[in-house]
Protein backbone atom coordinates (compact mmCIF):
# COMPACT_ATOMS: atom_id res chain seq x y z
CA UNK A 1 0.00 0.00 0.00
CA UNK A 2 2.77 2.46 0.90
CA UNK A 3 4.54 1.72 -2.37
CA UNK A 4 1.38 2.42 -4.38
CA UNK A 5 0.91 5.70 -2.52
CA UNK A 6 4.52 6.65 -3.17
CA UNK A 7 4.09 5.84 -6.87
CA UNK A 8 0.98 8.03 -7.00
CA UNK A 9 2.87 10.89 -5.37
CA UNK A 10 5.79 10.55 -7.79
CA UNK A 11 3.37 10.45 -10.72
CA UNK A 12 1.51 13.53 -9.48
CA UNK A 13 4.80 15.39 -9.02
CA UNK A 14 5.87 14.48 -12.55
CA UNK A 15 2.57 15.79 -13.94
CA UNK A 16 2.88 18.96 -11.90
CA UNK A 17 6.44 19.47 -13.11
CA UNK A 18 5.30 19.07 -16.72
CA UNK A 19 2.48 21.55 -16.17
CA UNK A 20 4.82 24.11 -14.60
CA UNK A 21 7.26 23.69 -17.50
CA UNK A 22 4.42 24.19 -19.99
CA UNK A 23 3.32 27.34 -18.18
CA UNK A 24 6.88 28.66 -18.20
CA UNK A 25 7.21 27.96 -21.92
CA UNK A 26 3.90 29.71 -22.60
CA UNK A 27 4.97 32.73 -20.55
CA UNK A 28 8.28 32.93 -22.41
CA UNK A 29 6.47 32.73 -25.76
CA UNK A 30 4.00 35.41 -24.64
CA UNK A 31 6.83 37.69 -23.51
CA UNK A 32 8.69 37.30 -26.82
CA UNK A 33 5.48 37.86 -28.76
CA UNK A 34 4.58 40.97 -26.76
CA UNK A 35 8.10 42.37 -27.12
CA UNK A 36 7.84 41.91 -30.88
CA UNK A 37 4.43 43.62 -30.98
CA UNK A 38 5.69 46.53 -28.88
CA UNK A 39 8.67 46.96 -31.21
CA UNK A 40 6.34 46.96 -34.22
CA UNK A 41 4.14 49.60 -32.61
CA UNK A 42 7.14 51.75 -31.67
CA UNK A 43 8.44 51.52 -35.22
CA UNK A 44 4.99 52.29 -36.62
CA UNK A 45 4.69 55.40 -34.43
CA UNK A 46 8.23 56.55 -35.24
CA UNK A 47 7.71 56.00 -38.96
CA UNK A 48 4.26 57.57 -39.07
CA UNK A 49 5.04 60.71 -37.12
CA UNK A 50 8.79 61.04 -37.36
CA UNK A 51 8.98 61.20 -33.57
CA UNK A 52 7.74 59.46 -30.46
CA UNK A 53 4.28 60.35 -29.25
CA UNK A 54 3.41 60.91 -25.65
CA UNK A 55 2.79 57.85 -23.50
CA UNK A 56 -1.00 58.05 -23.52
CA UNK A 57 -1.23 57.91 -27.29
CA UNK A 58 1.28 55.06 -27.35
CA UNK A 59 -0.75 53.12 -24.77
CA UNK A 60 -3.95 53.66 -26.76
CA UNK A 61 -2.21 52.41 -29.90
CA UNK A 62 -0.93 49.38 -28.02
CA UNK A 63 -4.36 48.41 -26.69
CA UNK A 64 -5.91 48.92 -30.11
CA UNK A 65 -3.29 46.58 -31.55
CA UNK A 66 -3.98 44.00 -28.82
CA UNK A 67 -7.72 44.15 -29.38
CA UNK A 68 -7.28 43.56 -33.10
CA UNK A 69 -5.02 40.54 -32.60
Amino acid sequence: MAEALLNDIVSALAELTDEVNNMENNMNYYQKNMTKKIQIIEKKIDTKNGKNLDNQVWINEYFTWMHMN
